[in-house]
This record gives structure tokens, C-alpha cells and sequence, in this order.
């Protein structure tokens, strides 16, 4: 079917491997680890198979004090694992491979160690030989070659095999830097078996582009980093940051460049200033930073000090790059580069061991000669014998005469691939924001945001936008927005602009008119918002004083109309017309108590009403023929002066019975 995904393929740029042995204070490791231990829980079966305890119980866990997240069920996690192993393909013997090595790694952890028994040397030997016993069994290898390995240091030459023993420091780098190189082969080899299962018939994207399909890429990137201390990883994070802020600035920038040029609009006045220079104080041979630490490694007694005195002596004077500081030995031991977002202060120390991207060799041997093979495999399977001094000698270009890249070379190189398929693509941006360190849905903590927007690039954004026209108008909007400000209806843009320009409100300098929109600059645009901001409040108030005046004439009308129909029932002299009349003058303001004609046709009304009484009272007098009935009801007539037939009648009726 058309559109239907036909496979895939995962592309690892930089495994943040230091997690693996110190997350950052607040952050969890890695989630396996969690979901691993989760997992034991619940199936005491995986608990006793890997000696799996809970979180707290590991140094690589419990360090962060950052156990449980909202929102994530490790449990369930853990089920979905097992679940996508199975699904891609995952033998259960391999899994039990992964599982088992995640173990490993975190019983290496727990590992601790202490002073040697060599009182002339500061030596170091393990402390726990439980905790050593079940993580060298985990990872294929004996107890003791386990120990060895991280207690002591090949450093033979040409001529002669020597070890050098490691501190409890150096032995505690020794321990983390296996952990960290184990979990890093076991991800790049579980990326293979993914995309192996992903890719169907197609093994690679060429394949796909021979067949004429369309890829879809989705590149879920690191941010930009910057952290009271910064090294060789946040260098390529934010190099990586800054290649991909070229990219997306040039993408806008070309946008912005059709755009105007679709519409006629000269931008010849528009100079537009890019981030290459930092990305040459990065690339650029021989003097840029990869290559400067490429060519110390290659050095016999290459050190990071000595890369340190090489950059600075190379870079000085570029406007991108900062001297070490002298306050500190932080800052005597480090240089800053100015990116985008920034500038960033980096420490010098290790990047030499962190470019190699290598196990030291008994490291290496180690694991290469482990009795799974599982977990040799991870590491290119059996060593071969090394010869008395076998150091392999330096290559130029960052590479070892075997040919293994260095970390900066190899990043450098994915960048340049990946830059070459973006460019061949067309884009699409999504920034994430996280809006506090609470992580709390509704809180936005300014000053974070606001430096995740810099560090996103969406402040140069705006920058490039505001070199040109940032405010664009198509004519239509601009005549319905603007036209209020005319002295009278204008139904051509070009006459409006020019009645703008008349009014001092739009500079001709600080527009153009294109073929279906008009570009504007922003204090123009903010000068015509606030004019017709002021406009429309007139014209808003004319409309209210013109309606308000409408609706009191109207019930002027209306209340002359109904004193009318008052006047005319109260003339009739009838209770019923009258009273609805008056019932109809509740409309009226108070409803009409203070007028003197609703007050005058009450006191009719009530004059009626005792009429129709008395009325009422001689008729059953003269029914009944009773004197003094007859009596009290005439009188009761001639006390409020009421005459009419009946009190005649009643009158006459006296005469006769007297």
C-alpha cells in the first residue's frame, strides 16, 4: 500500500555514557536499571538467576537520590522489555546475555576498595571480594584477573613488559571506565539487532533510495549543555548544537530569502551573519580543537596540559575563543568558546583519555577473553596475543595504526554525514521546553525557559527574522487592520501606505510592498497597532454614543406612548383600562411612581373602586326596600359627592317611605 512503512533503521551519534556511573544529582541512571530491578521483584526467578537487589542497593543507583519518577511504572516498563526483545527477535539466551551484563554492571559499581599490602607503594586491592566474585561471574572472567585488571596498569614498552600499580582513586576510574565501556558496546550491539530486525529486505537506506522509496528521518538530538563543570562530552554535545544551528539557520535564513524574493522585495541592505567561525574554531585543520587533540594524542608524552597550550598558543586572537582564567585552578585548567547560546567554560582534564574512546589494555584483554561470548563479542571477540610492549603507534587524522578513530574524529565525521542527508531533505523543527525542575504540569520558571529558548536557537531565529521584515501583512488583512487610519475608504494598498506615510506613521524606509503582501519592520508595525488601537477606541465610541442615543430616543417614544394610553383611560373613567395602564408604567423609570399622572390615576382607580361600592350597596338597599340600608348608603354618597340614577333612585325611595 502506498505510505506503508517497510522498515527502519536507528543511527547513535553520542551515548552520554558518564550516566552509566555518575548521574547527575536529582537524575536517574539509565531506566533499565530500574526496570531491571523492578523486574526481579516481581519474578523472584530473575532475582536469584542475577543476584538483583532493589535500587538502593546499588553505588550507581543511590548516588543521585533519585529513585522513583512520577509517571514511570517500572514495572510495567520492564514487561514492555521483555515484551520488544521478543519482538525483535531476541533469543531467550541472549536475553538472559543483556540481563545478566546489566547485573554486572551494577554489582561492578558496588565494588570498593582499599590500601594495598605494599606499605612502600600507595597501591589499592578490593575490599568486598564477594561483591568482586559476582561480577567477574557475570561477566565470563575470574576473580582475580578481575582484581588485577583494575588495581594495576600495563605500561610496557618496546623492551620490556612493567605494571604500575593504581591507587584507590585510580582504581575506582579503572572500575567505572569498564562499566562504562561495557553498557556502551552492549547499546551499540543492541542497535544493530534492531535495526537488523527493522530493516525487512532493505539493509540499508541506499537500498531504499534504489528502489525509489521515501525516508522519513527523525533526529532526536541532545540540547545544547552548559553545567557548572563542562568536559570533553558537553565539547561535542554543544558542537554538535552548533552544526545543527547552522543548519537551522541557514534553513530559516533561505527561507526568508524565497519569501522576498517571491514577492519582489529587495534585501540587498540585509547582511545576514552565521555561527562559522565557532564551527571553525571546531573543524579546522590544523588549529581547531579536534585537530589539536588529535595531533597531542599522537605525541609520545602527549597530556592534556600540553593540548591545553596548544589550543590557547593556536586560538589566540579568535574572536570565538577565551584564554584559561587564572583565579582558579578550575579556570587555569580550562578555555571557553563562544557558541550561539553562549559562552562555555570546558576543563581540560581527561579529554585526552575521553578522545581515545578505548578501555585501557587490560581492560580490553579482559573482556575480549571472557568465557561468554556474549560478552567478548561486544568487544571484537579473543585478543590476540600481545607482544612485550605492544603499544600501537598513532596514526595522523586521530586514528591508531589499526585504524580505530578517535571519539572527536568519529563524532565529527557522523555530524558531516548527517549534515549531508539534512541538507538533502526538507525540515521540520520541534523545540522542547521543560518548563521547571519540579517537574510539575502548570509552573514555568522564567529564567529556565527563557535560557532553553536561547540555547534552542529560537533567540537567533528571531534575530534573523528581525535583520529583514519580520511583520508580513497580505493586502487584504493590511486593509482591514490600517484602513480605519484613513481620512476616508482606501481600497488600494499602495494609496493607503502613502496616506501612512503622510501621517508619520509608517517610514518609508521601513517597508515594502510585495506582490501580495506589504513587509514591515517592528517599530512601524508596534506605531501603526498602537494608532489603530487608538482609532478603533474612537470609532468605538462613536458607535456607543450613536446606539446609546438610538435607545433613549426609542424609550423616550415608548414612555410618552404609554402616558398617553394612561391619560386616555383614566378619561373613559373605567377600573379595568386604567389599571392596565398603570400595570403598562412599570416600564417606566421608578416605574412612574413620581409622575403626577400615574399618581392621579391611582387616586381615580381608587375613587372608581368606592363608586362600585356604594353603588353596589344602595342597589341591595333598594332590592330590600330597607329604610335604614337605604339611609346609611345615600349618605355614604353624599359625604364623597356621588351622583348618579342609582342615588336618585335610592333618593326617591326615602321620599316615598317617609
Amino acid at each position: 500500500l502506498k505510505g506503508t512503512i517497510i522498515g527502519g533503521s536507528i543511527i547513535q551519534y553520542l551515548l552520554e555514557k558518564s550516566r552509566v556511573v555518575t548521574p547527575a544529582p536529582g537524575e536517574r541512571n539509565y531506566h533499565i536499571f530500574y526496570n531491571l530491578c523492578a523486574g526481579a521483584l516481581m519474578d523472584p526467578a530473575v532475582k536469584d538467576k542475577f543476584r538483583i537487589g532493589e535500587p538502593q542497593d546499588y553505588w550507581y543507583l543511590n548516588q543521585s537520590e533519585a529513585m522513583i519518577v512520577d509517571g514511570i511504572n517500572d514495572e510495567r516498563d520492564w514487561e514492555d522489555v521483555l515484551a520488544s526483545m521478543e519482538v525483535m527477535g531476541i533469543e531467550i539466551e541472549e536475553q538472559d546475555d543483556i540481563i545478566r551484563t546489566l547485573a554486572g554492571i551494577l554489582h561492578l559499581g558496588n565494588i570498593n576498595f582499599e590500601k594495598g599490602d605494599n606499605s612502600s607503594q600507595e597501591d589499592s586491592k578490593v575490599e568486598n571480594k564477594d561483591m568482586l566474585e559476582l561480577a567477574a561471574s557475570q561477566f565470563g572472567t575470574s576473580a582475580e584477573a578481575l582484581e588485577k585488571s583494575l588495581c594495576q596498569k600495563d605500561i610496557s614498552n618496546n623492551r620490556e613488559t612493567m605494571f604500575k600499580v593504581n591507587n584507590i582513586n585510580q582504581a575506582q576510574d579503572a572500575r567505572d571506565a569498564l562499566a562504562k565501556g561495557i553498557y556502551s558496546h552492549m547499546f551499540e550491539w543492541l542497535i544493530q539487532r534492531i535495526n537488523k530486525s527493522l530493516a525487512g529486505y532493505h539493509t540499508t537506506q541506499e537500498n531504499v533510495a534504489k528502489d525509489k522509496k521515501s525516508i522519513i528521518g527523525v533526529l532526536d538530538i541532545f540540547g545544547f549543555e552548559t553545567f557548572d563543570y563542562n568536559s570533553f562530552e558537553q565539547l561535542c554535545i554543544n558542537y554538535c548544537n552548533e552544526k545543527l544551528q547552522f543548519h537551522f539557520n541557514n534553513h530559516i535564513f533561505q527561507l526568508e530569502q524565497e519569501e522576498y524574493k517571491s514577492e519582489g522585495i529587495d534585501v540587498s541592505q540585509i547582511e545576514f551573519k552565521d555561527n562559522q567561525p565557532t564551527l571553525d574554531l571546531f573543524e579546522t585543520k590544523p588549529k581547531g580543537i579536534f585537530a589539536t587533540i588529535d595531533e597531542e594524542m599522537t605525541v609520545p608524552k602527549g597530556s592534556d596540559e600540553g593540548f591545553l597550550k596548544k589550543i590557547t598558543k593556536k586560538q589566540d586572537g579568535h574572536p570565538n575563543f577565551r584564554k584559561p582564567g587564572v583565579k582558579t585552578n578550575y579556570e587555569r585548567n580550562s578555555f571557553s568558546v563562544v557558541h550561539y547560546a553562549g559562552a562555555v567554560m570546558y576543563n581540560v582534564d581527561g579529554f585526552l583519555d575521553k578522545n581515545r574512546d578505548a578501555l585501557v589494555k587490560d581492560l580490553d584483554q579482559l573482556v575480549k577473553s571472557s568465557k561468554i561470548p556474549f560478552v567478548a563479542n561486544l568487544f571484537g571477540g579473543a585478543a590476540p596475543a600481545a607482544k612485550p610492549g605492544g603499544k600501537g603507534k598513532k596514526a595522523r587524522g586521530g586514528t591508531t595504526m589499526g585504524g580505530k578513530s578517535s571519539l572527536g574524529t568519529k563524532f565529527k565525521q557522523q555530524l558531516e554525514l548527517l549534515m549531508t542527508k539534512l541538507n538533502k531533505t526538507e525540515p521540520h523543527f520541534i523545540r522542547c521546553v521543560k518548563p521547571n525542575d519540579e517537574k510539575e504540569g502548570g509552573l514555568f520558571t522564567s529564567h529556565m525557559v527563557l535560557a532553553q529558548l536561547r540555547y534552542a536557537g529560537l533567540l537567533e531565529v528571531c534575530r534573523i527574522r528581525q535583520i529583514g521584515y519580520p511583520i508580513r501583512k497580505d493586502f487584504k488583512d493590511f486593509i482591514f487592520r490600517y484602513g480605519v487610519l484613513a481620512d476616508q475608504p482606501q481600497k488600494e494598498v499602495s494609496k493607503l501606505c502613502k496616506f501612512l506615510e503622510m501621517k508619520s506613521l509608517l517610514p518609508a524606509s521601513e517597508y515594502q510592498i510585495g506582490k501580495n503582501k506589504v513587509f514591515l519592520r517592528n517599530d512601524p508595525f508596534n506605531d501603526l497597532e498602537a494608532a489603530r488601537e487608538i482609532a478603533v477606541k474612537q470609532q468605538a465610541i462613536l458607535l456607543q454614543r450613536m446606539g446609546r442615543g438610538f435607545m433613549a430616543r426609542q424609550r423616550y417614544r415608548l414612555y410618552k406612548q404609554l402616558l398617553a394610553d394612561l391619560d386616555a383611560a383614566v378619561k373613559k373613567r373605567e377600573i379595568e383600562p386604567i389599571q392596565q395602564a398603570l400595570d403598562d408604567c412599570g416600564d417606566l423609570p421608578h416605574q412612574g411612581v413620581h409622575l403626577n399622572q400615574v399618581k392621579n390615576a391611582k387616586k381615580v382607580v381608587e375613587r372608581l373602586e368606592e363608586e362600585r361600592r356604594v353603588t353596589k350597596l344602595i342597589e341591595s338597599a333598594i332590592e330590600k326596600r330597607d329604610y335604614n340600608a337605604l339611609k346609611s348608603s345615600v349618605a355614604a354618597a353624599e359625604q364623597m359627592q356621588f351622583k348618579s340614577p342609582v342615588v336618585k333612585k335610592a333618593t326617591d325611595l326615602i321620599a316615598v317611605i317617609e
